[in-house]
């Protein structure tokens, strides 16, 4: 998932493993007021400044703006039928939400600053910081995908980009259950000549024993 300092242009980028994702401040639907964009990138802020010789005010960790302390995201249901996706576009509805997809997992964005972020930038309880912070490391952190280096395949910022990704998907949704249901009555077709097959026809003595016995 990318984080841009600007509103970033509709495109699918590639997709990749990563255990925490980030955006920007999304995009609120037409109704509401749209949301502050982050704070611009420091210069000399590009990936890959940790090499020697740059000083460490323009290194990567020198130059950190705290992207991935300003907001937090939580592993969602995915949508397996159309109406799941009201839940979705329930989420969109807020301000400074999105709804973004990695793999086969949904997310649901909030952007809320951390309350231990200081005015540098810096952790104010370093020392006591959680897991997820101490986990969380900067070989490609929220900065790089700030830059350009997505890892997200679907970001929806909107209720406009959700839906319009939803009737794509509503048709391959129908196609396939149309596939199943064909599927479903071949295979219950075959089974019955398969029945029919194995079914022995009556001689003429066992019909004669059959008429006797009525």
């Amino acid at each position: 998932m990318s984080v841009h300092v600007a509103p970033p242009p509709a495109s699918k980028s590639p997709s990749r493993t990563k255990s925490r994702a980030s955006a920007p401040e999304p995009q609120a639907p037409a109704a509401l007021a749209p949301a502050p964009l982050l704070p611009p990138l420091p210069p000399g802020s590009a990936r890959g400044s940790r090499r020697k010789g740059v000083p460490f005010a323009q290194s990567k960790c020198g130059s950190c703006i705290a992207l991935c302390c300003r907001y937090f995201a939580l592993e969602i249901d995915r949508p397996t039928v159309p109406a799941d996706f009201e839940n979705l576009r329930w989420y969109l509805l807020h301000e400074r939400v999105n709804v973004f997809v990695e793999g086969r997992r949904w997310y649901v964005q909030i952007f809320n600053k951390c309350a231990a972020l200081g005015a540098d930038f810096k952790c104010t309880i370093y020392e006591t910081r959680p897991a997820i912070c101490r986990e969380y490391d900067n070989d490609v952190c929220d900065k790089d995908e700030a830059l350009g280096d997505s890892t997200s395949d679907q970001l929806f910022r909107s209720v406009g980009e959700l839906e319009a990704y939803r009737d794509a998907w509503v048709v391959r949704y129908k196609a396939k259950r149309r596939r199943e249901r064909r599927a479903t009555a071949l295979r219950a077709a075959s089974k019955r000549r398969r029945a029919a097959g194995r079914r022995k026809p009556k001689t003429r003595a066992t019909r004669a024993r059959v008429a006797s016995s009525r």
